[in-house]
């Protein structure tokens, strides 16, 4: 918030404040714990999370003497990308080993997840929120973030958000179209394989493109037209379908802190 403060008119920002809090896997995972313990039943929808090695006390007594667990866990690198460094376990050794290189996040694992023709996949949809601040900031009606950039008049934003005593008005615009990335071999749930050697097909598990992209069974995403859709780089998340949520190019929600917010889903 200091640098915001020292902003001259004429510059301009990109990100809001404070988005290391959720940009970040670990800090992700306080952020949500800590709602979760005020508002249990509205975040309930994400399965029980481990920060190590800050929680390895709590993390390690789920399991047996012997350090194994029933259980199925999915190990995360706090800061890393396109698969790198995840696995799944189910021995708190090779966790302990894991964290001795990095901070990580743990998750149980999702044993009956959503698939499509067998193969688990992920939803990327596009949004753009122009307003998260209540009016009476004095911050007019849009701080212009994602394709935009905001101006140094937000610097009104307080760096710690409460619940306002006026309506929180927040504007989201949602693309129609996203992209939907596939696994490239079928999901076998890792419970039910005996000794679990599966937990080692990360091409079963996780979507990233940069873990299926060798696969033999991985198919070059195709536009409506039924042109091959290129990566923009080498290395990108261009692994996946293109989907039509809606049709048309965007639509506009606004919605009022305290309304069901299914009402931006049904627009």
């Amino acid at each position: 918030m200091e640098r915001l403060k020292n902003m001259k008119p004429w510059q301009c920002f990109n990100h809001f404040p404070g988005m290391h809090n959720i940009a970040n896997k670990a800090r992700m995972a306080q952020v949500l714990g800590r709602m979760a313990r005020q508002f249990p039943q509205e975040y309930n929808f994400y399965p029980r999370t481990w920060v190590l090695p800050a929680e390895i006390s709590s993390f390690s007594s789920i399991f047996d003497e012997k350090g194994k667990s029933n259980d199925v866990f999915i190990i995360k690198p706090d800061a890393g990308a396109k698969g790198r460094g995840i696995f799944l376990t189910s021995s708190l050794e090779q966790v302990k080993q894991s964290m001795q290189k990095e901070i990580s996040v743990a998750q149980r694992y999702i044993r009956h997840p959503l698939l499509i023709d067998g193969l688990k996949f992920d939803i990327r949809l596009y949004v753009l929120i122009t307003s998260v601040a209540p009016p009476r900031l004095g911050l007019g009606s849009s701080l212009g973030l994602g394709i935009g950039s905001a101006c140094s008049h937000a610097t009104n934003l307080h760096p710690k958000p409460r619940l306002p005593t006026l309506p929180l008005l927040v504007r989201i615009y949602l693309f129609h179209d996203g992209l939907i990335r596939l696994c490239t071999e079928p999901y076998v749930d890792p419970y039910t394989t005996g000794t679990k050697q599966n937990m080692n097909d990360l091409q079963a598990h996780l979507t990233n493109y940069a873990i299926n992209k060798d696969s033999d069974n991985f198919t070059q995403a195709e536009d409506e037209t039924g042109a091959e859709v290129s990566s923009p780089e080498p290395n990108s998340d261009y692994n996946c379908k293109p989907i039509t949520l809606i049709g048309g190019e965007q639509a506009d929600s606004e919605v009022v802190y305290g309304l069901d917010g299914g009402a931006l889903w049904r627009r």
